[in-house]
């Protein structure tokens, strides 16, 4: 997935609005997506599938501390603004579920 920038984001919206359902795996893109796919009434499916949360504890007491609540609350918010949510298996969605987060399978 690509970064949006000044020079690619009409390719952003409109593969957005060709599209009848846009399924977002990265972090980095997702405000970009969520505001294209709001403005276009589109639903935007969001896959979960790396542990950022734990990783980032793993790199000592800055990502343990100030990092992981960070990054983890971050892509809650948006995971939860999207129209559907997935993971990769039952004991990571019950993980996220604890979290806060909205799984839908």
């Amino acid at each position: 997935v690509q970064f949006p920038t000044i020079f690619n984001i009409r390719l952003f919206y409109n593969s957005i609005r060709d599209a009848d359902i846009v399924v977002c795996p990265d972090n980095a893109v997702m405000p970009f997506l969520l505001t294209f796919c709001h403005m276009l009434n589109k639903p935007l499916w969001f896959n979960i599938h790396t542990n950022v949360r734990h990783l980032l504890e793993m790199t000592g007491p800055f990502g343990r501390y100030f990092s992981a609540p960070i990054v983890d609350g971050f892509i809650r918010t948006c995971a939860n603004l999207t129209a559907r949510t997935y993971t990769t298996s039952p004991s990571y969605r019950d993980v996220l579920v604890k979290r806060g987060y909205r799984v839908d399978g």
